[in-house]
């Protein structure tokens, strides 16, 4: 079942344990791309141990853009947005994640209305804390350039 985190936690028990049933644990190596700049995914992950970085290439430019650790989620955009990822995602460690598709998150959706609304508002809760996170770091780097 997947751990208690943000993102879940508003769900019963019971419903944690569907929305666990609809993905699959896997594992990827250091060095795998999980994510692909440019390549539709639509996908959901959960970190449940390891850990990997973001990384935008522009120009044959690739910057850092962050680090995802165990207990995080990611693909949260691309899983309601099916416009291409604008970064890439490649495993930094032996990371072990949960990850559930665009078709079983819908399937969830239809078939649990109820706990589908909880699982979207959660989601809207999380990108509209990153939104605000990038606008802040936005307003920094104008302040001081």
């Amino acid at each position: 079942q997947l751990p208690h985190s943000p993102l879940i936690d508003p769900l019963p028990p019971e419903a944690r344990m569907r929305l666990t049933m609809h993905g699959d644990f896997q594992f990827c190596e250091a060095g795998e791309t999980l994510i692909e700049q440019g390549k539709q995914h639509g996908s959901l992950f959960y970190i449940m141990e390891g850990e990997l970085e973001a990384r935008r290439t522009d120009d044959g430019n690739t910057i850092v853009l962050g680090k995802i650790h165990s207990g995080e989620w990611m693909g949260e955009v691309d899983l309601i947005d099916q416009a291409s990822p604008v970064c890439s995602v490649v495993a930094t460690k032996r990371t072990q994640y949960w990850v559930m598709s665009r078709g079983a998150f819908e399937g969830f959706i239809r078939e649990f209305p109820e706990d589908g609304v909880t699982l979207l508002h959660s989601i809207s809760e999380v990108l509209c804390r990153r939104i605000r996170d990038v606008t802040r770091k936005l307003a920094w780097r104008s302040l001081i350039s």
